[in-house]
């Protein structure tokens, strides 16, 4: 007997559109009437996911960020988090060769450089803030 169905979100859920299907919510909620609880296990952010989890009325915990997160509602459950710091070549670098840096940070991603094509379709989304790299001293 099937107790529960985690699903990806891309290319499973949503499409190249980024909208959640009104089937969707029907789905979930006939798997919950039938007993077999519904959850996402997603690569995508927290705070992208907040108003899809809402639109397809999913009640349980999900994993977000790569399985770094693990949300229940609003509220993170757990969250694996490293320090930046490390990575300040490799951010540099990405800088000089014009590669897209993207990281979540507090529920909304961030980002420290974009390609033209990429910030545009973000900001069009509302999901990027740029962001400095931290002061080497300062907090990360």
């Amino acid at each position: 007997m099937i107790r529960l169905v985690i699903s990806d979100m891309d290319g499973t859920i949503i499409g190249r559109n980024e909208q959640v299907p009104a089937e969707a919510a029907e789905f979930i909620s006939n798997l919950e009437a039938h007993g077999i609880l519904f959850t996402i296990a997603t690569g995508r952010s927290e705070g992208y996911m907040q108003s899809k989890i809402k639109q397809m009325g999913i009640r349980h915990p999900y994993i977000a960020t790569n399985g770094a997160t693990i949300m229940n509602g609003s509220c993170a459950v757990m969250r694996k988090q490293f320090s930046i710091a490390p990575l300040r070549q490799v951010l540099e670098h990405c800088r000089e060769l014009g590669l897209s840096v993207m990281y979540t940070w507090e529920k909304s991603v961030q980002s420290f450089s974009q390609t033209g094509c990429f910030a545009k379709e973000k900001k069009e989304e509302g999901l990027i803030r740029p962001s400095p790299l931290p002061k080497r001293n300062g907090p990360v």
